[in-house]
């Protein structure tokens, strides 16, 4: 829940720090690796968000959120 204060509060730095434990303690928790994709792709980092969608659909491959925000990333890079 930090992790999306912070996100919230458009500091990614802290958010992604955030996600990152909780992925250490939850390596299957999907919404970490989204969120935290977001938060790579606020910052420019498009390579380490791309990844972390797709780490979050190899998890659980119909998780709407992840699907979303890849195709969205995939659109911006596009432009």
């Amino acid at each position: 829940n930090r992790g999306n204060a912070y996100f919230n509060l458009g500091k990614y730095d802290e958010a992604i720090r955030d996600f990152n434990n909780a992925i250490q303690f939850d390596p299957k928790y999907v919404n970490a690796y989204t969120n935290r994709g977001i938060a790579y792709a606020n910052l420019g980092k498009y390579d380490l968000a791309m990844a972390d969608f797709q780490k979050a659909l190899e998890i659980d491959p119909n998780d709407q959120n992840a699907k979303e925000a890849l195709e969205i990333l995939q659109n911006l890079m596009q432009q």
